[in-house]
């Protein structure tokens, strides 16, 4: 099971239960399956430019990368060189 910073455990917001994913992978192996359930090919994925390149060194075809610009600032030196495509 996955927590908050506080110790709570992550709720779903959907379901209002309880997330079952134990790990980064388990949240991506977990949300591959419901892709595959409900017959989803591809996602908009928008987190850090680290979250953004496990999810697409995981599975680079089913994922269109973004990048999320919060109020902490935003590291340019990832445009420089970027692993993945932001325009694909």
């Amino acid at each position: 099971m996955m927590y908050e910073a506080d110790g709570t455990p992550l709720i779903n917001f959907i379901t209002g239960k309880p997330s079952t994913a134990y790990s980064d992978e388990s949240v991506i192996t977990r949300t591959l399956e419901e892709m595959d359930k409900h017959n989803i090919v591809k996602s908009f994925i928008c987190d850090s430019f680290e979250d953004v390149y496990k999810w697409m060194d995981y599975e680079p075809n089913r994922f269109i990368p973004g990048v999320a610009i919060s109020a902490r600032g935003f590291n340019l030196y990832f445009l420089k060189k970027p692993k993945y495509s932001l325009t694909t």
